[in-house]
């Protein structure tokens, strides 16, 4: 068999290019048209600064107020793959890579989908409509409205997804990030049940609230940016790239909060679960500042492996972007892997970390040299229960007479000799 039509290719292996079936292929895909319009908003070439969500139980409908799609062009867009700027970053640090979750993908595996490209350069507004994958009809008019921008509504595939519902609470859930990672350049509001929501933009040291109230933390939050650029190799080709960052880091009262450490993290706006690079190359850079710090504070310590210490509940925050190309380790962008990246986070990471003097980041140093004394105390704690434990567990050797059990005034003696004809001796005395 040789499939040439790029839909037909999605809809035979479908998991070739999302992650999963069932709800979260669902929510894979609805993941996707949301981060286009957001990229739209994104780019610094776009006029745009509001992506508008409704959802209900059926479909997702996105809004938002960017260029459009040129009509001459839309189509292609849709029924191609990798038909994008994403791919040669182009556009900067934008959350799509190649083109496919957010267009092709979500055509081949609806089994309905209707795109609206508002164009007031072109005086035209298009609309084409498309049903189980196969283009149906569009509709065209003549625009001469301010509006401007693309609507995309999406309808999920039973047959090929084996679900037709939007998964509106994992939805939610994670739309709740946007609080943290939105520039504060863009709007975003969406619309369940006819209530609208709008993202709050926060500071980013404040997701640790959901987790860790503030008098179990054991330091104030230790808040930073850093910046640099860096070289990417790819096909014999290098291109110029840039990164900016920010993290925030606490530790956690042990006594106080029994939850897992947190550690979370972004990547272009992209929530990467298993972190990577970006999280990696800021733990390696405040290690190596912290471990500095405490060696000037106690050199009894150089000898020690205090990174256990380091990381003792230590909870941690990173949303990255960048143009770096090729980074994420799969199309559902769980994690982030390039040790040319990681490196680069490092140095400026250090470099920043390194010149600080904030009050945070002393209290941090005496957290980690107190970790080190409690791990210590434990350890010394665990071998004089381990010892304790083998006494009570001591068999008698048969060689061994006990003591008298009657009382005496008299202290009791202990007699070691050699041989069992002594032993007899000193028992029949």
């Amino acid at each position: 068999m040789i499939i040439k039509n790029d839909v037909e290719k999605i809809q035979h292996r479908p998991t070739m290019y999302i992650a999963n079936l069932g709800e979260h292929g669902v929510f894979h895909l609805c993941k996707e048209i949301v981060d286009n319009g957001r990229d739209e908003c994104y780019k610094t070439e776009s006029c745009g600064n509001t992506v508008y969500i409704i959802m209900t139980r059926k479909q997702l409908i996105v809004k938002d107020n960017g260029r459009g799609i040129p009509t001459n062009k839309i189509r292609e867009v849709y029924e191609t793959i990798q038909a994008g700027t994403n791919m040669t970053r182009s556009s900067g640090s934008t959350a799509g890579e190649n083109g496919v979750g957010g267009s092709t993908c979500a055509l081949a595996l609806s089994s309905y989908l209707e795109v609206t490209t508002i164009r007031p350069t072109e005086k035209c507004k298009l609309t084409i409509i498309y049903k189980n994958g196969v283009f149906v009809e569009e509709h065209r008019e003549e625009y001469t409205g301010d509006e401007h921008g693309l609507i995309v509504t999406f309808r999920p595939s039973r047959k090929l997804l084996g679900c037709d519902t939007i998964p509106i609470e994992m939805m939610l859930e994670w739309l709740k990030d946007f609080d943290y990672i939105l520039p504060r350049s863009i709007n975003m509001i969406y619309e369940v049940n006819g209530e609208s929501t709008a993202i709050r933009h926060r500071e980013l040291y404040t997701f640790f609230d959901q987790f860790i109230p503030v008098d179990a933390r054991l330091c104030n939050e230790l808040t930073f940016n850093c910046s640099g650029d860096l070289k990417e190799e790819f096909d014999d080709i290098i291109d110029d790239r840039h990164f900016d960052l920010s993290a925030a880091i606490t530790y956690s009262n042990p006594e106080m909060y029994r939850g897992d450490d947190i550690y979370h993290s972004w990547m272009n706006m992209i929530y990467t679960p298993q972190d990577g690079s970006h999280v990696n190359g800021i733990i390696k850079a405040f290690s190596r500042v912290i471990t500095e710090r405490i060696l000037r504070k106690n050199k009894k310590l150089e000898a020690k492996d205090i990174k256990k210490d380091i990381l003792a509940h230590f909870n941690i925050v990173v949303n990255a972007s960048t143009n770096f190309a090729h980074m994420f380790t799969s199309q559902s962008k769980h994690s982030v892997r390039s040790g040319d990246l990681e490196k680069a986070i490092e140095d400026a990471a250090y470099k920043v970390l390194s010149e600080s003097n904030t009050s945070a980041l002393n209290e941090m140093v005496e957290v980690v040299i107190g970790n080190h004394r409690a791990r210590i105390e434990g350890e010394k704690a665990r071998k004089v229960a381990s010892s304790t434990k083998a006494i009570k567990s001591w068999q008698k050797p048969d060689s061994y007479y006990p003591c008298s059990t009657a009382k005496t005034q008299e202290p009791k003696e202990l007699f070691l000799v050699e041989g069992n004809s002594a032993g007899g001796g000193l028992t029949g005395a």
